[in-house]
């Protein structure tokens, strides 16, 4: 019989390990990342899941399936798909795999101090193309990693690690890491004066129409401004809001968007465009690629695509939200309205990763 408290901490440990402890630069990144989609998969064939379950989501995998075939005859497919695929298999299985924090915090508490070391490390080695410190990521990707293990601090209630990550923002100038920080903690001020509202919260809903507002502020902004595109890399960028950097996302947002509804039947708009990089006429119209995980998705991936993954993330992941952990959600919903990172909407290695740090923020409150 499986050990699910077991095998939830080893895959957690193992996410971990992957995101900051092998840097991506040594090539064992890749690979670790295949074992663990292969062993959601297994865990997806092989696990006791409830009949209802089971059959709607083996028919999502089924589509899902026949859908990546097409792009393969198409030309479009992409690994990240195969990766979103199998993380989604993870997904629908991972709930049975939750275990409680608090009986295995000594082990994560060594495990989040082997990650500090293991980022400090980094940064004294590794650097953007603009010379910043950094994880061994792209830029972006350093810091919506160092969010992540902002949650993961304050979901252990580790104090000096949330400490920690505010001072590398600073190093690494992301303003996106740090407007979201304060998001956090704005929202868990104010959660506690509209005890009521916050209670009530349907994240389903939140969701999209946050993602209608935040497109239409997009098309206003640039028709209304007009902006100079730019791209500011000193530290003037963080204090700084309505600048050039800021409005290439916002055209780019707004290029997308007019892009997708000049002909929403479009084959490459329901079945997507494959790796964006490469698409010369998607890039003479947009630019460059959207930094908004709805839109990018929807790019690549295609309509239909999107419209599977986010139903089925969003009904695992609005399970384990609630007025204890709001905070935590408002703040993951930004990261992805300014940046491509797969966070809410379509299966990754870090969405399962916030599943595990939601799920301890829900046991802590329903235990105290």
């Amino acid at each position: 019989m499986l050990k699910t408290n077991e095998i939830g901490l080893k895959i957690f440990c193992t996410l971990l390990i992957i995101f900051y402890v092998i840097p991506e630069s040594v090539l064992l990144q890749k690979p670790m990342r295949i074992f663990m989609g292969l062993f959601f998969l297994i865990l997806y064939i092989y696990v006791p899941i409830s009949q209802q379950l089971r059959r709607t989501s083996l028919l999502a995998i089924i589509a899902l399936f026949l859908i990546g075939v097409i792009m393969l005859y198409r030309g479009t497919f992409m690994t990240s798909y195969a990766n979103s695929f199998l993380c989604f298999a993870g997904i629908m299985c991972i709930p049975k795999f939750l275990f409680d924090s608090r009986t295995e915090i000594k082990k994560l508490q060594a495990l989040h101090l082997l990650c500090a070391v293991a980022i400090v490390i980094q940064f004294l080695i590794f650097t953007s193309h603009d010379g910043r410190p950094s994880l061994g990521y792209e830029i972006n990707l350093s810091a919506a990693y160092l969010f992540l293990f902002f949650l993961f601090s304050d979901a252990l209630n580790i104090k000096w690690g949330k400490v920690f990550v505010l001072v590398l923002s600073l190093l690494i100038l992301s303003r996106l890491l740090i407007f979201s920080i304060a998001i956090f903690y704005i929202v868990r001020i104010i959660k506690k004066r509209f005890v009521n509202i916050f209670k009530k919260i349907n994240i389903a809903v939140i969701i999209i129409s946050v993602y209608v507002l935040f497109g239409a502020f997009s098309i206003w902004y640039v028709h209304t401004f007009r902006p100079v595109i730019a791209y500011e890399t000193s530290v003037k960028r963080v204090l700084t809001i309505n600048d050039g950097s800021n409005s290439l996302r916002l055209k780019a947002n707004k290029n997308t968007i007019e892009y997708l509804a000049s002909d929403l039947c479009n084959i490459n708009v329901l079945l997507g465009l494959g790796n964006l990089e490469k698409n010369a006429d998607y890039l003479d119209k947009v630019v460059v690629m959207p930094h908004n995980e709805l839109l990018s998705s929807i790019l690549e991936y295609g309509i239909i695509v999107v419209f599977i993954f986010a139903l089925f993330s969003i009904l695992i992941i609005q399970k384990y939200v609630g007025y204890y952990n709001v905070e935590y959600f408002f703040s993951i919903l930004f990261y992805t309205l300014i940046l491509w990172v797969h966070y809410l909407l379509i299966p990754s290695f870090e969405m399962i990763f916030i599943i595990f740090i939601l799920n301890f923020t829900r046991l802590k409150f329903i235990n105290e």
